[in-house]
């Protein structure tokens, strides 16, 4: 199972459905094996790492949680 969504894991996340990476940060990496156990991004050969449909989700019901 997961851990909570921290702000830094959304960050990473918003960061990923923006613009695919092809390289992970040493730093970040942690967070990132977190999200793709949980299906929130993947890593898909030619593209590198992106937000998933799923991870997608969680960023829109986040949005709509937040105040403007």
């Amino acid at each position: 199972m997961m851990e909570p969504m921290t702000y830094e894991m959304l960050a990473l996340l918003r960061s990923l459905a923006t613009r695919p990476s092809r390289n992970i940060a040493a730093t970040v990496q942690p967070m990132a094996d977190e999200l793709l156990k949980a299906g929130y991004i993947a890593n898909e050969e030619g593209s590198g790492w992106a937000a998933t449909a799923k991870g997608c989700n969680v960023i829109e019901n986040a949005r709509a949680l937040s105040p403007l």
